[in-house]
């Protein structure tokens, strides 16, 4: 159970942590290199402390679910950059939280877990429309598109890691996983930095301790969920992981932020976390 409660402690801090970076002017994308840089510092550093070598474990890790894994988290975090800015942290958060479904559903269709209750399942998806698709501004491409982005690639990376953790057993092939995944993350960053054609250039020094926070924050979550995951069923796991950040971004976003979300996006909210609830 201390492993669900470190990774709830450590899942709680990212929307806060992109809300913050907007506040305060850091660049989210160089914040987001110097976090995958500071992830594949802490996971071989993390196994030579424990007296074990990551490299040999390196062979044990599927390696192209590693990579893509790596992919769908540049992506989550970009988008939930983007989303926590046009929505706020509590839509960003519930974004992110809701899509425990596909790593579930997933779970069910290629590794033998319980599935989710069709129920549970429709609850979400009026959720999803609910806290989405409702916006006093109006119903533009750009008002939505963030935030549903946050849903597919949390929910792929999170079902990616369950597949990659289910061939893995212990903690050096857990960090060796990690530090695969992260590296791939970090040279995808690195390419879609030169895309928007950024560099790092423009370095300043609060970027850098923005990434090294959310370094410690990603690594932080990510091994703590996969020690998690070992012990729980994902239909279990999930829904209990999810609820409390749920909760937490929500208290954060509205005490914090000052953040106001319309009638029908409280409604999307209570509806999730209901759902969230019956997973259980």
């Amino acid at each position: 159970m201390i492993y669900l409660i470190v990774a709830i402690l450590f899942g709680s801090l990212f929307a806060i942590l992109f809300k913050l970076f907007a506040k305060h002017g850091v660049d989210a994308l160089q914040a987001i290199i110097f976090n995958y840089i500071t992830a594949i510092a802490i996971g071989p550093l993390t196994n030579i402390i424990r007296g074990e070598v990551a490299f040999s474990a390196l062979s044990a890790v599927p390696l192209l679910p590693a990579i893509l894994t790596g992919l769908f988290m540049v992506g989550g975090f970009i988008a939930m950059s983007n989303a926590t800015k046009s929505h706020g942290v509590a839509i960003a958060t519930i974004a992110t939280r809701v899509s425990f479904i596909i790593p579930t559903i997933c779970a069910y269709l290629f590794l033998g877990e319980k599935g989710l209750e069709p129920t549970t399942s429709l609850m979400v998806i009026i959720s999803l429309f609910m806290i989405f698709f409702t916006n006093r501004r109006g119903l533009t491409l750009n008002k939505w598109y963030n935030p549903l982005l946050v849903f597919l690639c949390y929910g792929a990376a999170n079902f990616l890691l369950k597949y990659c953790q289910a061939q893995l057993d212990t903690n050096s092939e857990l960090l060796a996983l990690t530090t695969i995944t992260f590296t791939s993350a970090l040279i995808i960053a690195i390419i879609f930095l030169r895309l928007q054609k950024g560099n790092l250039a423009n370095f300043k020094w609060k970027n850098l301790l923005a990434g090294v926070i959310l370094g410690v924050t990603n690594i932080g979550c990510t091994f703590f969920l996969l020690k998690a995951l070992t012990l729980f069923s994902t239909a279990l796991l999930y829904p209990i992981y999810n609820i409390s950040i749920v909760v937490t971004g929500i208290i954060a976003g509205r005490l914090i932020f000052k953040e106001r979300l319309t009638t029908l996006q409280y409604i999307g909210i209570a509806i999730a976390i209901t759902a969230i609830i019956i997973a259980l």
